[in-house]
């Protein structure tokens, strides 16, 4: 299968275990209901984006992606995706994944860098980098939250 269409995504979960957390940064993320399987960071050459996935739900979604559900004592968690578009379409694209506990912004900085620097040790020129994230800030309620990022890929 090579993969034609993207879905870049984030979301923020909470739940009294921290499988329940990540299971809702993974419905509101609207990816909830696809098996994922993640998968390494290439964007496949061509493909083009998606408002929305393009599948059934159920099946199969290859996805990188960045997830963080720590116990509940820290204060900030944030995931971030980002995706290196190349100029030349027929070139490959690279996915950079980070989970921290940053503020979104330097999170947000430090992921756009590494997309540079990986699409430069390709020798790929870069057209566009997109950034997805979440961020929480944990409140004292005894739960867990998740901070999420994804981007998905599939066959249309």
């Amino acid at each position: 299968m090579k993969a034609n269409r993207y879905f870049i995504t984030s979301s923020i979960g909470v739940g009294i275990t921290g499988l329940t957390s990540f299971d809702n940064a993974l419905m509101d993320s609207t990816l909830g209901n696809y098996n994922l399987v993640k998968v390494n960071s290439i964007l496949p050459a061509k493909a083009l984006r998606a408002m929305q996935v393009g599948c059934t739900e159920g099946n199969v979604l290859f996805t990188a992606f960045a997830h963080i559900t720590p116990n509940k004592t820290v204060n900030i968690l944030t995931a971030s995706v980002a995706v290196g578009i190349p100029k030349n379409d027929s070139n490959v694209g690279v996915i950079m994944e980070l989970a921290c506990n940053e503020k979104i912004g330097k999170a947000e900085e430090n992921i756009t860098e590494m997309v540079k620097e990986a699409m430069s040790n390709r020798d790929i020129e870069i057209a566009d980098i997109l950034v997805k994230s979440s961020s929480i800030e944990a409140d004292g309620s005894g739960k867990y939250f998740t901070a999420f990022a994804a981007i998905s890929m599939w066959e249309e």
